[in-house]
């Protein structure tokens, strides 16, 4: 009975050393978390996103097939925005420096995404968008066709005491609520992972990184 009870004993304390010693071995050398196949923000399978007829900053055509061109990093939001889109701006500001210092800011484009096409004009994007980044690039267009892209991305718009659809002579003071998501498209123009505030700029920076050196041949 003693001698089982011994036995029984030192199996379960091999076990437990056999885990804290694969733990060890298993957690990574520097304090950012490394991104692998099971990352949270990951969408899988990646999500192909539909046609649409945009236009950007420089009032050139957005459509479905520039997305095809490389990675694009998205962000929803309008010019007249008190905090949200700032801040996310600066956020992706500090990001795109980051990756230039990797070499790898050539391999992707960010995108500011209008949500308020009445006010957000090409010229209202293009003194905007600019002021963050002079490779930003500003997307505006048909409020249905923004909806074309931002509806099966998740984005969430809500237009306080007002609509889009009101004449110009209306007031353009109102504000919109909208999501604050940052949405990673590859090269094949599908919804590749997607990232909630609040952002750790260095964590982004290495999981963005982490996709584009990584992904398949096909998605470059």
């Amino acid at each position: 009975m003693k001698k089982n009870l011994v036995l029984t004993v030192t199996g379960l304390m091999t076990m437990v050393l056999g885990v804290l010693f694969g733990q060890v071995l298993l957690t990574p050398s520097t304090s950012v978390p490394q991104p692998d196949n099971s990352d949270p923000n990951l969408i899988s399978p990646p999500m192909l996103l539909p046609q649409f007829q945009l236009v950007d900053h420089h009032n050139q055509p957005f459509t479905h097939q520039q997305l095809k061109q490389k990675w694009h990093l998205l962000f929803f939001g309008y010019t007249h925005c008190p905090d949200i889109c700032p801040t996310t701006l600066l956020t992706m500001r500090s990001l795109y420096q980051q990756l230039e210092q990797a070499n790898l800011a050539g391999k992707l484009n960010m995108v500011f995404v209008s949500v308020d096409p009445k006010r957000d004009t090409v010229e209202q994007l293009s003194q905007y968008v600019p002021f963050y980044h002079p490779k930003f690039i500003g997307v505006t267009g048909d409020l249905e066709q923004i909806y074309q892209l931002s509806r099966p991305l998740g984005v969430v718009v809500h237009y306080r005491n007002h609509k889009q659809s009101q004449s110009d002579d209306d007031s353009d003071d109102y504000l919109v609520d909208h999501s604050a998501n940052l949405f990673l498209i590859d090269p094949q123009a599908r919804l590749y992972a997607r990232f909630a505030p609040p952002f750790d700029v260095p964590l982004l920076q290495s999981k963005i990184s982490h996709f584009i050196q990584t992904s398949s041949p096909l998605t470059q």
